[in-house]
């Protein structure tokens, strides 16, 4: 069995790329929509990404408790976007918390013992959050940071988290 679906090795192949254009597509948002509304378009990601997930932990009808922690979780991932000063970082955030939920998530059906699959998940990200990195060192208008590739993998182990909470481990 594959540790690591479609999905989730797409979502890190996507990261990757978005590389190369991302410093554009903030451009392009400041240019017709003014600086504000990128922080209004990241705090509506981010809420949302919030909405649908707590939707789904009540759907499923776990403890108050999980929300609690969840919501805790979110908090910390809302400091870090706060932290970075950058755009494409900010959205890192995002993806990189995703793609440590789904990472762990996959490596969960490989029937392992929950350390391993945490290890091997945290190993994904951090492997996505460097070669995403090495791939901005080589384009002339992005700057390779080892502050990044450390945001990007704490990024993922707040998703990481947020899936052990939703799993209850």
């Amino acid at each position: 069995m594959k540790p690591f679906s479609r999905i989730t090795i797409g979502l890190g192949i996507y990261i990757i790329i978005s590389a190369s254009f991302m410093l554009q597509v903030r451009d392009f948002l400041a240019r017709n929509f003014g600086n504000s509304a990128i922080k209004l378009i990241l705090f509506s990601l981010f809420s949302l990404l919030i909405a649908l997930y707590i939707s789904y932990i009540l759907y499923k009808r776990l403890p108050i408790y999980r929300i609690g922690l969840s919501l805790l979780g979110f908090g910390a991932a809302y400091l870090l976007i706060l932290w970075q000063p950058f755009f494409a970082e900010k959205l890192h955030i995002l993806e990189y918390g995703i793609l440590g939920y789904l990472a762990l998530k996959d490596t969960f059906r490989m029937d392992k013992h929950t350390a391993i699959n945490i290890i091997y998940a945290l190993c994904f990200v951090t492997l996505i959050g460097s070669l995403d990195e090495g791939f901005q060192w080589a384009l002339p208008y992005r700057v390779f940071e080892v502050r990044d590739i450390v945001t990007n993998v704490v990024s993922g182990a707040l998703g990481i988290i947020q899936f052990l909470i939703y799993r209850g481990k």
